[in-house]
């Protein structure tokens, strides 16, 4: 997926043009799902450069910070927001074959964020940033 969404990518920029078409970004944690959305796949060039290199968490505590986070920036983009349920799900099955533990671990993981996510944005709006302290 990485080679065609902006999300999750590290860095991405917007031609002149792309940002009239974008107009005034929304206060969301999300914003590269944001743009994302506002461009086809036909659109969006992944440039040859060196790799951004991210740091896994170290600890489930990451993990879940960094789950949430992203569960929430989604929840706030409401409807806007691209289904991925179902390949999610797909992957997960196709995991359980060979890693069950690890399906198991994901999945739980997930639905953990997801309610978290959905406490969040209905109790608070926009929640601080979480972020994963283990690699820092």
């Amino acid at each position: 997926e990485l080679q065609t969404h902006l999300w999750g990518a590290g860095v991405y920029g917007v031609s002149a043009e792309g940002h009239r078409r974008l107009g005034t970004h929304p206060d969301v944690t999300a914003d590269d799902l944001w743009v994302d959305t506002h461009f086809a796949t036909h659109e969006r060039c992944i440039v040859d450069t060196e790799p951004v290199v991210v740091r896994a968490p170290r600890n489930l505590a990451g993990v879940l910070a960094v789950a949430r986070r992203a569960q929430r920036g989604r929840r706030e983009l409401g409807p806007d927001a691209p289904a991925t349920t179902g390949a999610t799900a797909r992957a997960v099955i196709r995991t359980a074959a060979s890693a069950p533990l690890d399906a198991a671990l994901y999945a739980s993981v997930a639905a953990w964020s997801h309610a978290a996510a959905r406490r969040a944005v209905r109790h608070r709006g926009h929640a601080r940033w979480e972020r994963d302290r283990s690699t820092r």
